[in-house]
């Protein structure tokens, strides 16, 4: 099956298997996410993939899993986790290059 027939197929999950997913899995997987469109094709933005279950822990108390009773702990439970990282600096200085430039500045 390929990977964009998955993606028409998906549906929500909230419980995971934490069963480990090949390295090769996820490197297509964030191949894919890597050729979204991102403004003025500056490509500010990063995906850190997350497999170590201490720092999947960590990421799950960040994101308040511990406070928020209804959710359950599906975010520290899965197998892997996709973190986007954008750097407001690249769209920044993507816009200051003279094509991005309007003619009053």
């Amino acid at each position: 099956m390929e990977f964009s027939e998955v993606v028409r197929r998906r549906r929500m999950v909230r419980r995971f298997s934490d069963e480990p997913i090949p390295r090769e899995t996820l490197e297509s997987i964030a191949a894919v996410a890597q050729r979204a469109p991102s403004a003025g094709f500056s490509q500010g933005q990063r995906l850190v993939i997350v497999t170590d279950p201490g720092l999947r822990r960590q990421l799950g108390l960040i994101v308040g899993e511990d406070e928020d009773e209804g959710w359950g702990r599906w975010v520290s439970r899965c197998a892997a986790q996709f973190v986007p990282c954008v750097s407001e600096a690249d769209y920044h200085a993507r816009y200051r290059e003279p094509d991005k430039l309007q003619a009053d500045g």
